[in-house]
């Protein structure tokens, strides 16, 4: 009997249930025509998502850090947005996907991101490089919300893989595709809203014990109004075909992006330029020591390098505010920035994050009698340009260090060679030296690239300290002890070579699958290879050239993706076969096999 009398209650329960869900579903169908065909645009330029590459055992490079300045660096947030944080870990993955969490770990070591564990600042075992923003404020209204973002530890933590060991690599180039990786979280978000059970799910693990017909609705209401925000400028870039060279795994057109997004998305979208001169992600080791950063040598200060690298990650920023009290106020955390610059810097001269020694065990021993013949070649073909060993007495001596500036620092000289001298794939310099763009509200006018990062990157940087009350000296020692300079040079900065063994594929646009190669005549390097894989190849040092679905094939016919130039070669045995015509880039003679070996040998103990 007592069953009886419960029967009715839980059908009126069950009813109640249905009834909510069938009008979220209807509210879902009010908005399919206007959803439905953002989402096939979405779809449309994708990529298929590789397999994750699993290996037995995992370890870590010893390379200065402790563990807790580890994982410290790897979910430290910068003030990035991908969506808020209760919706990241909620949502599902895109639909011929497979079932489960876009955050399964599974799903996201296909775009090449690195597990990490559960930790008090990991709650939810995000990938390192993935944080949970408890701080993050809507510069555009002022909202506190608590923000999924990516960190600097997304591009720069690497890891190769040998005969199912893996090594992680702090500060190394992240083999990851990020791009791939924010199409689909676009494409999952859009789904999200078209009419089926899923947005029911997606609701119930948001709102838990507040789901309702009401807060549903409303939370329905404000994933499209984000979706269609964060989705004009994926939008615009394809029905302008401003997609011209695919990034692909461990490459990103980093300046061109940082443009796109303040001066087109934050601006005007008439500011966009085509993605047109991917690079890889640099190393960050010995980075705080040198005199410029970029490939093209173009930016002085550390702090408006970061912050102009957060703004390109999406971190936004008022450029419209009329109010002036508004303008320039961003999500930034300025604050964050500086303290990872300190643990990448370390205390002394060219201390801090260290580049990762060879691991012999791993990989094979060091030949040493090659690595003293390698290191003869070196200094005498190498060293003029990319310095001595950074471990090495030598290179402390003060020939190598500028002169004291103006708040007594001492920074190392890196060389800046002109592109027609190297002679390799001008596409990055040639872009960032021609932009232009319209500032409008600004009161700028129109005006060079490098021109505009600079007054937005040290406003936004300036509004940050003004509304903490920083410092005049605090200041200073925050944006690095140097002067705010952006330039546009028509040239490529050569860095010191430590850790280069780990830092495939080679020149600054990955379009050299290894060290052999690179140090091959051009001639002999590959024009097609397929990135994508962690799978490391000791002998030639670089990784695996191996074709599985979803793999990036490198195509070096292309203009941004060329790999011409660094090129050791017979000048004039080339010149005579190229009809008297001089060939660019040829900066040292033609290497025998045997010193090619030699020279890698060296190499890899730098």
């Amino acid at each position: 009997m007592r069953s009886l009398l419960i029967l009715p209650f839980a059908l009126l329960i069950l009813g109640g249930c249905n009834n909510v869900e069938t009008k979220i579903l209807k509210e879902l169908k009010k908005i399919e025509n206007t959803v439905r065909p953002l989402a096939e645009l979405m779809k449309s330029n994708l990529e298929p998502t590789p397999e994750p590459e699993v290996v037995t055992n995992i370890w870590w490079a010893e390379q200065g850090w402790t563990e807790q300045e580890r994982e410290w660096f790897w979910h430290i947030p910068q003030g990035t947005q991908i969506m808020p944080y209760d919706w990241f870990v909620a949502l599902e993955r895109p639909k011929n996907e497979g079932e489960g969490l876009f955050i399964d770990q599974d799903y996201m070591m296909r775009f090449g991101f690195i597990p990490s564990q559960k930790t008090e600042q990991n709650p939810d075992n995000l990938p390192i490089g993935f944080v949970k923003d408890e701080r993050f404020v809507n510069p555009m209204n002022g909202e506190k919300m608590t923000m999924a973002g990516i960190s600097c530890a997304a591009c720069h933590t690497g890891q190769i893989n040998y005969n199912g060991e893996g090594l992680v690599i702090d500060g190394g180039p992240a083999m990851t595709n990020v791009t791939l990786f924010q199409d689909k979280v676009s494409v999952a978000l859009f789904e999200t809203l078209l009419p089926s059970r899923r947005f029911l799910r997606f609701a119930k693990r948001v709102l838990k014990d507040e789901y309702s017909l009401i807060n549903a609705i409303k939370l329905l209401k404000e994933v499209k109004q984000f979706a269609e925000k964060n989705g004009q400028l994926t939008t615009e870039m394809i029905n302008r075909h401003l997609n011209l060279v695919k990034e692909g795994f461990g490459r990103v057109d980093a300046l061109t992006r940082i443009g796109n997004i303040v001066f087109g998305a934050e601006i005007d979208f008439e500011n966009l330029r085509a993605i047109s001169a991917p690079v890889s992600y640099p190393p960050l080791w010995t980075v705080p020591w040198f005199d410029w950063a970029q490939y093209n040598g173009s930016i002085r200060q550390p702090m408006v390098r970061n912050v102009g690298e957060a703004l390109g990650v999406q971190a936004p920023v008022n450029l419209t505010a009329t109010d002036k009290e508004q303008l320039f106020n961003s999500s930034v955390h300025v604050d964050n920035l500086h303290e990872i610059e300190n643990l990448l810097a370390g205390d002394k001269r060219l201390s801090g994050l260290q580049a990762p020694k060879w691991p012999a065990k791993m990989l094979g021993p060091i030949n040493d009698n090659l690595k003293q013949q390698g290191q003869k070649l070196y200094e005498e073909h190498c060293q003029k340009c990319h310095l001595p060993p950074v471990d090495s007495k030598t290179i402390m001596q003060d020939r190598y260090w500028e002169e004291p500036n103006k708040y007594g620092k001492r920074y190392l000289i890196t060389h800046n060679i002109d592109v027609n001298v190297i002679g390799t794939d001008p596409a990055e310099v040639f872009d960032f030296y021609e932009r232009q763009a319209e500032t409008k509200g600004l009161g700028l006018g129109e005006i060079f690239a490098n021109r505009g990062l600079q007054v937005v990157t040290e406003a936004v940087a300036n509004k940050w300290y003004d509304d903490n009350d920083i410092s005049p000296e605090k200041r200073i020692e925050m944006n690095g002890d140097r002067e705010n300079i952006v330039l546009s040079p028509l040239k490529y900065r050569a860095r010191p070579l430590n850790g280069v063994w780990s830092t495939p594929p080679y020149l600054h646009n990955g379009s050299v699958p290894n060290l052999y190669e690179l140090l091959s005549p051009w001639e002999e390097r590959s024009k097609q290879f397929y990135v994508g894989s962690k799978e490391f190849e000791p002998e030639k040092v670089g990784f695996v050239n191996t074709q599985f679905t979803g793999a990036f094939l490198m195509d070096t016919t292309l203009a941004g993706n060329t790999n011409t130039g660094h090129e050791f070669n017979d000048a004039e045995e080339v010149k005579k076969k190229d009809n008297n015509v001089e060939r660019k880039g040829i900066i040292g003679p033609k290497l025998t096999e045997k010193e090619r070996k030699a020279l890698i040998e060296y190499l890899k103990t730098l």
